[in-house]
């Protein structure tokens, strides 16, 4: 069997907490989720729920000792605190892994590589600077005199390629698309100045953003709630090794395979313990 930690956020901003009806509205449907999805599916066995007034992860660690039948009946607590222990520190570890491979990858990364870098670890969605080249490529196709374009919109002849030129201005408009291109021009300035530790420099510092989103998801999801937001609620699960026999007939064919299959596909939040 393993372990593995979920949470909902609680609606609501960090002034009014815990407000009673959000609060239990969060827990109900994390217990919904488990008891009527997961459950039924095999993919776990039990579990037990609290919230981040007893459980303020990832800022402080809970007092196991206070937390009766949170981690099930007479638990061994050597083992608890070592399950607590990996719960606060492999987001650590994983940050800490991917920055090395990243510091490695960059020294010796060719300019063309550190300008992808710099676009993968921006805040805007990756292929942002293709889509920009589409929308110039557009603009200078159907971009057209004044008069020739009013005549074309009064005979009602332009209707498709008007609203694909308005989306290209719009893309071109795009502060977020601007603020990408004003940070991949820099780091071509500085690589052509031959400043290479300042351009990568630039990609460190767009990495700072990028990971909070996709690294250590549980992590993030219960520190941004509870420090921007109302507080969370939080799962402890018990689920089986390996993939689990799903009945085809009432779940699906495509029907996951394990919890975690199952959180991905609801866009939840996880950590998985590894012991």
């Amino acid at each position: 069997m393993k372990t593995i930690y979920t949470a909902e956020p609680i609606e609501g901003i960090v002034e009014f907490a815990h407000p009673p009806v959000q609060t239990r509205l969060a827990r109900e449907k994390l217990k919904a989720i488990i008891e009527e999805s997961l459950m039924p599916m095999g993919l776990v066995t039990s579990y037990t729920i609290t919230d981040d007034r007893a459980f303020p992860f990832p800022f402080e660690m809970p007092n196991a000792m206070s937390m009766n039948g949170f981690f099930g009946e007479n638990p061994d607590f050597n083992q608890v605190a070592q399950e607590l222990k990996e719960l606060f520190e492999q987001p650590r570890r994983e940050y800490a892994e991917f920055e090395a491979k990243l510091k490695s990858e960059l020294e010796t990364a060719t300019d063309n590589q550190i300008l992808g870098m710099v676009e993968k670890f921006h805040y805007t969605h990756q292929g942002t600077r293709e889509r920009h080249g589409e929308a110039v490529a557009k603009v200078k196709e159907l971009w057209k005199p004044y008069d020739e374009m009013s005549a074309n919109v009064e005979a009602q002849d332009y209707n498709g390629q008007r609203s694909d030129l308005v989306r290209a201005l719009a893309t071109l408009d795009d502060c977020h698309v601007q603020g990408l291109l004003r940070d991949i021009r820099k780091t071509e300035e500085l690589l052509k100045a031959g400043k290479r530790d300042e351009a990568v420099e630039q990609v460190m510092h767009n990495y700072s953003d990028w990971r909070r989103k996709n690294l250590a998801h549980l992590h993030n999801a219960c520190g941004d709630a509870k420090f921007y937001g109302a507080g969370f609620s939080l799962a402890r699960l018990v689920a089986p090794d390996g993939e689990v026999e799903v009945d085809k007939y009432k779940f699906g064919e495509r029907a996951p395979k394990t919890v975690e299959k199952a959180l991905d596909n609801m866009r939840m939040p996880y950590q998985v313990i590894l012991l």
